[in-house]
């Protein structure tokens, strides 16, 4: 788990990539709350699917100080999903 998540307050997206969750969306949004609040973070767990690319280039268009507070995670076991439903500010 990123440290980072354990000491500043983080949004989580837990499950596959898919497109129909429209996540692209959720990356955007979290651009306009890291511009505002500089501890945020957003967390997004799990497996690759179908819209892993459009994901994949939001997170890249995003200012680096909110990129670096950006994490994709793949391939979580239960234990560590279990932490971050526990821990997160926000289920997305």
């Amino acid at each position: 788990m990123p440290a980072a998540l354990e000491q500043h307050p983080f949004v989580a997206a837990i499950g596959t990539v898919e497109q129909r969750k429209n996540l692209p969306s959720l990356v955007d949004a979290f651009a306009r709350v890291a511009a505002e609040h500089e501890t945020a973070q957003l967390v997004i767990a799990g497996r690759p699917s179908n819209d892993e690319a459009a994901v994949a280039r939001r997170i890249a268009a995003l200012v680096p100080d909110a990129a670096k507070r950006m994490h994709r995670l793949t391939d979580v076991p239960d234990a560590a999903k279990d932490w971050l439903v526990d821990h997160a500010l926000l289920m997305a």
